[in-house]
């Protein structure tokens, strides 16, 4: 089933390469303090629990770790497993 199609029965892409663009975006210097476009993807982070691409985001966009929010993360994760 085409892409296009599953979008228009309200099933989402998966992976949502969207993110994956925020991030690249973010990497770019005209972009780098983006406070729209972090947040957006610091958002979908959040709410999906990515605690994997979170590390990398911040790893790579060099953003400070919060150990907090990746605890819950984790935490929200290991859950789910169980």
């Amino acid at each position: 089933m085409p892409a296009d199609n599953m979008e228009e029965q309200g099933l989402e892409k998966n992976p949502d390469l969207r993110l994956a663009q925020l991030k690249f975006s973010l990497s770019l210097s005209e972009h780098k303090n983006d406070p729209k476009m972090t947040n957006e993807l610091k958002s979908a982070i959040e709410e999906h629990n990515m605690t994997p691409f979170y590390e990398e985001c911040c790893k790579d966009l060099e953003w400070p770790v919060d150990d907090s929010l990746l605890q819950k993360m984790k935490k929200a994760n290991s859950d789910k497993l169980k």
